[in-house]
């Protein structure tokens, strides 16, 4: 199902904060890759799985509008600001792929089924 099925033409994307607090994203697919990498290697421990690409909460924003709204901008609204929320990948897992390529994908894959 797409992400914008059902939905208005008019998709509204706004920020209600500075948007420079730092995450690093894990995509679903990276994330079960990284569970299934475990698995096959037989490793044990405790593994930390976030995305290799770090992004500021307003680039990422912008790249959901770049992809499913190309052209638009989000809207600032004023609020409190964010922290960083990064994680200390293993070094044991997989690489991820950019939030960018894996949103792509997303909407490619929508609209084949």
């Amino acid at each position: 199902m797409s992400a914008t099925a059902g939905r208005s033409a008019r998709l509204l994307f706004h920020l209600t904060c500075s948007g420079c607090a730092k995450q690093n994203y894990i995509h679903v697919d990276d994330a079960a890759a990284a569970i299934a990498h475990i698995c096959d290697t037989q490793q044990a421990g405790l593994f930390y799985a976030g995305g290799d690409e770090v992004l500021r909460i307003a680039e990422m924003l912008q790249v959901v509008c770049d992809v499913l709204a190309p052209g638009k901008t989000p809207a600032r609204i004023d609020g409190p600001d964010s922290h960083d929320a990064l994680v200390a990948k293993s070094r044991a897992l997989p690489l991820t792929h950019p939030m960018r390529f894996m949103l792509a994908k997303d909407l490619r894959g929508a609209a084949i089924s």
